[in-house]
């Protein structure tokens, strides 16, 4: 389970950046290391150092996380940079669920949502989306249904449970693309199908390279996302 925690937001800047201020704003993959504890992955694939420890405890798996950061100018023996993290709040992070035919609108729902923003970061499929929500927790997927004709075509999955629609609300969720196919070095159309509230049955597209990490268009707005409140439960 996931809880996005109110100041949480983000924003893709130059992987370079030295700037100070809220426009440090990342998404990024925590990568746990064998000593306990853990280095980060831009989502362009630069692999950051964090400078200093934290009060933090990274899972086994790698997790997409929400980052606060400025850019160190020290060197780092085996990472491309060295980062100071002021914050680090990491997000609903899945794998591609499995296609269970005609128990798909039972298990994992085709309620509407919003989407605001999609891309590909470091490999992972990243959905910034809104939904109403009344306290339940929301069941969110990404299931590919047929696998052997049409790999690179995907569906979006919401079970908002039968939550009573209090009040709208955003959240954000990433979805492991490492199951695909390799596409070769090839640029090929990822096809997202999802509901959404204005327009029903939409296909989202991104292109999708397997051997590039960066695809797609973050948000930039973040000071605009400052007085949300990123509160709905996913799992």
């Amino acid at each position: 389970m996931a809880l996005m925690v109110v100041f949480s937001l983000f924003s893709c800047q130059n992987d370079d950046s030295n700037a100070l201020g809220w426009d440090d704003v990342y998404t990024v993959t925590v990568v746990p290391d064998t000593n306990g504890s853990f280095h980060l992955v831009s989502d362009k694939g630069k692999t950051l150092e964090p400078a200093q420890k934290i009060n933090f405890n990274p899972k086994e798996e790698k997790q997409r996380a929400i980052a606060i950061l400025t850019f160190s100018e020290k060197q780092s023996d085996v990472y491309d940079h060295v980062v100071n993290i002021h914050s680090l709040d990491t997000f609903l992070t899945k794998p591609i669920a499995a296609d269970l035919g005609d128990e798909n609108i039972k298990v994992y729902g085709n309620d509407p949502v919003t989407i605001d923003s999609y891309w590909i970061g470091d490999g992972y499929l990243n959905i910034w989306f809104g939904t109403y929500w009344g306290g339940k927790t929301h069941f969110i997927n990404l299931v590919q249904t047929d696998e052997e004709n049409n790999p690179y075509e995907l569906d979006f999955r919401h079970n908002a449970n039968d939550d009573v629609p209090v009040q709208f609300e955003y959240s954000i969720v990433a979805f492991d693309l490492s199951s695909l196919p390799d596409t070769n070095g090839k640029e090929v159309d990822l096809k997202i199908n999802v509901r959404l509230y204005n327009n029903g049955q939409t296909t989202l597209k991104l292109k999708y390279n397997s051997n590039k990490k960066l695809s797609g268009t973050p948000p930039d707005n973040v000071q605009s996302m400052l007085s949300q409140n990123y509160s709905i439960i996913l799992e």
